[in-house]
């Protein structure tokens, strides 16, 4: 099972230390919504019940997908601030997944 960030803070008892990391996550992801990654990640965090985490390659993928387009993978975390952790993730960094548009 992949930790995020709130799950690792949450370890420590210190629920104050989990909404200043979401806070502060949220504040980089509006700094830098320059990118179409990022405008896709602000997206997908506004609406986190449309998507949910695959737990095998921690990709964001449709509530409706069966399994996983990039690992096809069949479990996935439906949990609003999983999604919404992971958008944030991913939407901060650059791609490095293959995705099948680039294979074409």
């Amino acid at each position: 099972m992949t930790w995020n960030l709130a799950n690792k803070l949450a370890l420590f008892g210190d629920s104050s230390m989990i909404v200043e990391a979401r806070i502060a996550c949220r504040r980089i992801m509006k700094d830098s919504i320059s990118t179409e990654r990022s405008k896709k990640a602000q997206e997908i965090a506004s609406n986190p019940s449309s998507y949910k985490v695959c737990e095998g390659c921690d990709s964001i993928v449709g509530s409706g997908a069966i399994t996983c387009p990039n690992c096809h993978g069949y479990r996935f975390d439906a949990e609003p601030s999983r999604v919404v952790d992971q958008a944030i993730f991913l939407g901060a960094r650059k791609q490095t997944s293959v995705t099948v548009e680039d294979l074409s």
